[in-house]
């Protein structure tokens, strides 16, 4: 079996034209899954940067919302020790209240008593004058009784 010259030729010059198309067609190929792994690749970045990104603004919300439990705990802490503070001067302020006032009480009474002895005294002085006939009770045309 003999071959043909130009019958081979024309052969492999079809042959190299259906290379040639399909190494261009491998190569483009290549190229678009090259670009395809690059476009991935940021992708899977932008994807674990958002996970992350999400993880930290949970955290972040979760130790916002602790800081601020915290803080409400400790101004209702103080509140109730300014609280108790406030209701301890008040009860303070109250006995030393009462105490001034049973001493002022107890003041006007001795006062009271020592006024009434006076003027008993006094009332009684004068009648004794009047009745001994000293002339002390008759000043200014008065007479005390």
């Amino acid at each position: 079996m003999a071959f043909d010259c130009d019958e081979v030729n024309e052969f492999l010059n079809e042959v190299v034209q259906a290379y040639e198309i399909l190494y261009r067609e491998n190569r483009e190929m290549t190229d678009k899954v090259e670009q395809m792994e690059k476009r991935l690749s940021q992708y899977e970045s932008t994807e674990e940067t958002m996970r992350n990104t999400l993880v930290l603004a949970q955290e972040t919300g979760e130790n916002v919302k602790e800081a601020a439990r915290k803080e409400a705990d400790l101004i209702l802490q103080n509140a109730e020790q300014q609280r108790k503070l406030i209701l301890e001067d008040a009860n303070r302020a109250l006995r030393e209240a009462e105490a001034k006032y049973a001493t002022i009480a107890n003041e006007m009474a001795v006062f009271r008593a020592k006024s009434r002895i006076n003027f008993n005294s006094a009332t009684t002085i004068i009648r004794w004058h009047c009745f001994t006939g000293h002339n002390t009770c008759r000043d200014n045309n008065r007479s005390i009784r």
